[in-house]
């Protein structure tokens, strides 16, 4: 695995401009590129069902029994924090079957009123990244189940990137691609990169996601990425 610092010691004679290369540089143009593609990365990797974002709710969302009156129409907690989407159904701690998706938002607020208290049989999740579960728990219960998420984003030159070190040599290459490929100043490179803002940033930076999705589906274990077919100039 490496910081941002190494991946952009790599390129540093390629690139050979303190613009982008130097700590000021780095805070201002290549985190926040590496955070615009760490999510597009992400996500490519969910619509994969890759272990490499997938995760285990630990510890669980923990739902306590109602003891109002009238009792609430559902019980809610809020998702782990970079909540992306169930790789399955979760479970209540202890019990075997699954909470089932309710996608009818009438039908979920029939249940409620139907059923208000009891054990939890149905789930659904709320723009607000907040898990509901329905009836509301008779008795104190732990939701748990595998899940997807964002990586965590990069704060500085000393932010690990994620992915194990898998994808290192792919963003190096596209780095450099980036800025060697730009026809315009230093400056005004740098607020390329900063906001992906011409059609050529963004196909080298969808390239560059389609080349993580191509080494994943290849399943090559622990082998290093191949390099691509940047333009060293």
């Amino acid at each position: 695995m490496s910081t941002v610092q190494q991946i952009v010691n790599t390129i540093i004679y390629t690139v050979n401009d303190s613009t982008f290369t130097n700590n000021a540089g780095i805070q201002k143009f290549i985190v926040p590129w590496m955070n615009n593609a760490i999510q597009k990365i992400d996500l490519a990797l969910y619509a994969e069902k890759s272990d490499l974002v997938k995760y285990f709710m630990e510890p669980p969302l923990t739902f306590p029994a109602n003891m109002s009156s009238p009792p609430a129409r559902y019980a809610k907690q809020p998702l782990p924090a970079g909540f992306i989407g169930f790789h399955e159904e979760p479970w209540i701690e202890g019990h075997r079957e699954p909470l089932r998706v309710v996608r009818d938002r009438a039908q979920t607020l029939r249940m409620a009123r139907e059923y208000p208290v009891g054990h939890p049989r149905y789930y659904d999740i709320l723009p607000v990244q907040m898990l509901h579960i329905y009836p509301t728990p008779n008795i104190t219960v732990n939701v748990v189940g595998w899940y997807f998420k964002y990586s965590t984003f990069m704060q500085n030159q000393n932010s690990v990137f994620p992915y194990d070190g898998l994808f290192d040599k792919i963003v190096e290459d596209y780095l450099v691609k980036l800025y060697t490929e730009s026809s315009t100043t230093r400056d005004k490179t740098g607020e390329l990169l900063l906001s992906g803002g011409t059609q050529t940033m963004q196909q080298l930076m969808a390239a560059m996601v389609q080349e993580v999705k191509t080494f994943v589906l290849l399943r090559l274990g622990a082998a290093r990425p191949r390099r691509t077919h940047a333009k060293y100039i």
